[in-house]
């Protein structure tokens, strides 16, 4: 047996524009996190071959 709960059609839209709310935002601050993690990657590899900064790094082919 199925049970059915009736909702007004402003709270559902409201529970929708929520849940859309926070997907939006939740993939903001997963770009944000990778952002932060590649530069975090990029400064520790700078210190640790001893860069100032001031280096850009590439890599040629073998």
């Amino acid at each position: 047996m199925q049970k059915m709960i009736c909702i007004p059609i402003e709270q559902y839209e409201l529970m929708l524009k929520s849940y859309d709310d926070v997907v939006n935002e939740l993939e903001e601050m997963k770009k944000a996190l990778a952002e932060v993690s590649t530069s975090k990657r990029q400064e520790t590899l700078s210190t640790q071959l001893g860069l100032d900064g001031n280096y850009n790094i590439s890599l040629a082919p073998l």
